[in-house]
């Protein structure tokens, strides 16, 4: 957790952001428990699709990361302004500087860890463009290396996706939405 960082939707937007490395889960974990909660849902590469035309593996495979990151900054903004939301990121959204900063600074966030070879394991069955030139498997290992650091000092919370219910864990740890109280 960064300091100073407000940890409640009293304090702050409200939402749910989830990161981790692709493949971690954060689509579907994000999905399910914003139908649990009762929350609109918002998948951000799915938003950079809609936004160029195509979908993100398309911009990353065909446009490269440099063009792949401009969109992602831009839907990192975009989603700073959304208010009560659960959000999936990308894997790469904590690179996002201050597009990242203001989407996760007023939100709940937790970091969907998994082991590098549940993440190689699910890789598997979707294959997804490469960011290295190295074989999967230890693309994963590097990314995992190279971000799990930055996952953790972004996050409020962290959850092993391989445990018994990471649904039941978010939701346990997520701060639920304040009381409509209209006699404050």
């Amino acid at each position: 957790m960064t300091p100073g960082r407000p940890t409640s939707p009293d304090d702050g937007s409200g939402n749910l952001v989830l990161i981790g490395l692709r493949a971690c889960g954060k689509t579907t974990l994000g999905r399910e428990v914003a139908r649990r909660a009762g929350r609109p849902f918002v998948d951000l590469d799915e938003a950079l699709a809609a936004r160029a035309g195509r979908g993100a593996d398309a911009v990353l495979a065909e446009d490269g990361e440099d063009a792949f990151r401009a969109h992602e900054q831009a839907v990192l903004l975009a989603a700073a302004d959304l208010r009560d939301h659960v959000v999936a990121t990308g894997g790469g959204a904590v690179l996002g500087g201050e597009a990242f900063e203001a989407l996760a600074r007023p939100a709940f966030v937790v970091y969907l860890h998994a082991s590098v070879e549940t993440l190689v394991a699910r890789s598997a069955a979707r294959p997804r463009p490469p960011l290295t030139g190295l074989p999967p498997a230890a693309e994963v290992a590097a990314l995992l290396a190279r971000r799990d650091p930055l996952y953790r000092a972004a996050a409020d919370s962290t959850i092993s996706v391989e445990g018994p219910d990471p649904i039941l864990a978010v939701l346990a740890r997520w701060p639920p939405r304040p009381a409509d109280d209209s006699t404050r």
